[in-house]
């Protein structure tokens, strides 16, 4: 414990002990770390040449969720991702009908079935009915993604909040566009 005397001769000392200083120093160190109030951070859409097609205001642990239907096994999926601050969005669940999707890696997860609760945004348009939909969690991969947009029947959509950016709508099919997040 340690007493500081706060000047002047009609003041009395306070006591101070190591929480409070630890917890002070807490606070200052929160503050001095904390983003630009002029700096905002932004999911940004850009094509391969780097021309900006879109970009949409995004705060740190906000999902984002990639829907689209499949465009082999023609199933609706829906990909969870989580905004950690400028870089790559982190995926965190991949929700499917197809519980044997054949992307790399995602044998050595558990697959279990959904409940109809999701981490991120899901459509309004959505069947929600829990039969036959399968759910990954934990997958914490991180990806800067180059997406190729599908056809209209594949209906690639992002949803940020309660907004959905159709990429068929700001993109041609078979354009590749780069997904990151940025501060401005």
């Amino acid at each position: 414990m340690a007493i500081i005397l706060c000047g002047g001769a009609t003041r009395r000392p306070v006591k101070v002990t190591a929480a409070a200083v630890s917890l002070l120093l807490m606070c200052v160190w929160i503050e001095g770390d904390a983003q630009d109030p002029g700096e905002r951070l932004y999911l940004f859409i850009h094509s391969m040449d780097d021309r900006l097609v879109m970009k949409e205001s995004v705060r740190v642990s906000q999902k984002v969720t990639i829907v689209y239907n499949h465009s082999v096994e023609k199933v609706p999926v829906l990909e969870v991702y989580e905004v950690r601050g400028e870089g790559p969005l982190y995926m965190s669940e991949l929700i499917s009908r197809d519980p044997l999707l054949s992307y790399p890696g995602y044998e050595r997860y558990h697959v279990l079935p959904w409940d109809g609760e999701s981490e991120g945004p899901v459509p309004d348009d959505l069947d929600r009915s829990t039969k036959d939909w399968f759910v990954v969690r934990g997958l914490e991969r991180a990806k800067v993604m180059p997406l190729a947009v599908g056809s209209d029947s594949v209906n690639h959509r992002i949803l940020v909040g309660r907004k959905v950016i159709a990429l068929g709508d700001i993109a041609e099919p078979g354009e590749i566009v780069k997904l990151i997040i940025r501060m401005e």
